[in-house]
């Protein structure tokens, strides 16, 4: 079962094709949308979307912001639900079957303030995360890796230099990230030993904040998906 995630960046109207011929490329099962802005259930751009990709199913959330999430796939999922209370954007839930076993997946887009916010999201999160032993969490998680080469020194003075503190008042905050792996959730990239890779800036997302080469986009899963990992790639 082939998964992607896609940032496509507020709402990707002038983009859609791109969009498209991208995840087309994937051939993705099931595909989660975060800054899906303007989108609305039963859409233009939506219903495109799906027509696009030759896909069944589409499950809209909306936010607490513009910032709506999206989860697209070939088959319904049997279980979908739009997470919103204590968050500042939103989260979806969701479970698909595959062969004889069902997958949970968990797609968030966290709090881009601070890292004290994000690791309550996260906290709130687990309870639906560790529900199910066989659970996909992947998004915008808004957090660095302590695990990444980072200078950290280097990076926090030129975060402070440019007055981005989401990431740390004092010094690099690595909470987050720490949080979900400290539940026994593995991170992808490091588990198939894939060189770092950030997944901002793009062409298209080059705000002040994103300026620099980082990772914030990541895929965790629960233990027992480990045997069934096969790849993982960054396209940017």
């Amino acid at each position: 079962m082939r998964f992607l995630y896609y940032n496509i960046c507020r709402g990707g109207e002038d983009r859609l094709k791109l969009l498209t011929e991208v995840s087309i490329a994937a051939k993705a099962d099931v595909i989660g949308i975060t800054e899906a802005n303007g989108w609305e259930v039963g859409g233009g751009t939506l219903q495109n979307i799906l027509h696009s990709l030759s896909l069944s199913h589409a499950f809209l959330s909306e936010s607490n912001t513009r910032y709506a999430l999206a989860l697209l796939s070939k088959e319904p999922p049997s279980v979908t639900t739009s997470l919103r209370s204590q968050m500042w954007h939103a989260a979806i839930y969701a479970h698909f079957l595959r062969s004889t076993i069902e997958i949970a997946v968990l797609l968030v887009h966290l709090n881009p303030k601070s890292e004290s916010s994000r690791l309550e999201e996260l906290t709130l999160l687990m309870e639906a995360a560790l529900s199910f032993p066989y659970t996909l969490i992947l998004g915008d998680f808004n957090s660095l890796s302590p695990h990444d080469p980072y200078d950290r020194e280097q990076l926090f003075q030129t975060l402070q230099t440019r007055g981005v503190k989401k990431f740390g008042e004092t010094s690099l905050a690595f909470d987050a990230i720490s949080f979900i792996e400290g539940k026994g959730f593995l991170d992808v990239a490091r588990q198939l030993n894939k060189p770092f890779q950030p997944t901002v800036p793009t062409s298209f997302s080059t705000e002040t904040v994103h300026a620099e080469p980082i990772r914030i986009d990541y895929a965790f899963i629960s233990p027992l998906l480990a045997p069934f990992l096969e790849n993982y790639a960054v396209v940017m």
